[in-house]
């Protein structure tokens, strides 16, 4: 059996405190967000204020967005929600989190390319290069399943045979995402303890903050996972592959 419904309250609330410690950090200690470089003199900006948008949309993506997505099926957020809505609800979560990775490496790219007086390279760490893959892995999870199961291209072997590979890639974006994201929080501390040398040492919010966010990030995989370990609840919730077989967006076919 899934776990019980205070289990995937805990859940939820873990997601909601990975966005609320992002957006203390960024604004309490980051210096906030805007949409243009701010000034320091002739021919030099700090463009961090345009960066700063890549954590919080990233935080949008991965922990709300795409671990809500992974739960759809299993503990969705409308409880009463029959198949077909579950089904336009995962679609919903999936478009949404695609959306914020692509503000997220859009706001990444314009602050290093806005730097002045020397613009900052882009993809040049560990961190870059497995957000790269996993924003095509998601793109290419998110394309497949859209010809597959939204409007489905595929005859309902082909479909049924599909349904486990594409479980388990959704997973594997997500803890892809999660783990990405860990590496990312990493590089931006060393940073900070590099280039601002905050007050306070190795114990202030500076670097105390960042790493709370990593372990409930660390805890928001493992919650969401636990959701899959098990059966679903009844024959008449049905399980992933049951929705993911049915027909078209929106059908009410029955599987």
């Amino acid at each position: 059996m899934p776990p019980p419904a205070g289990f995937t309250i805990f859940t939820r609330v873990v997601e909601i405190c990975v966005l609320i410690v992002g957006m203390i950090w960024v604004f309490g200690y980051l210096g906030g967000v805007g949409f243009s470089p701010i000034y320091k003199g002739e021919n030099t900006n700090d463009p961090s204020v345009i960066f700063n948008w890549h954590p919080l949309f990233m935080a949008l993506a991965f922990p709300i967005c795409m671990a809500e997505a992974v739960l759809a099926y299993r503990a969705p957020i409308a409880t009463t929600a029959d198949k077909p809505q579950r089904k336009t609800l995962h679609i919903a979560l999936q478009s949404a989190a695609l959306l914020f990775i692509i503000l997220g490496l859009v706001t990444t790219i314009k602050s290093h390319t806005l730097k002045r007086p020397t613009p900052i390279p882009n993809f040049y760490s560990p961190h870059s290069y497995m957000g790269l893959f996993t924003s095509a892995l998601a793109v290419i999870q998110y394309m497949f399943g859209f010809y597959a199961f939204a409007f489905p291209k595929l005859s309902q072997k082909d479909r049924a045979a599909s349904v486990p590979i594409h479980a388990f890639l959704g997973k594997t974006v997500l803890v892809l995402g999660l783990a990405t994201m860990t590496t990312g929080i990493q590089e931006k501390t060393t940073l900070v303890q590099t280039l601002m040398k905050p007050p306070g040492g190795m114990y202030s919010p500076y670097f105390v903050l960042p790493a709370v966010l990593e372990l409930l990030l660390m805890v928001t995989g493992i919650a969401v996972l636990f959701h899959h370990t098990g059966p679903a609840k009844s024959k008449d919730q049905g399980n992933d592959e049951s929705f993911l077989e049915e027909g078209a967006l929106g059908s009410h076919e029955e599987s």
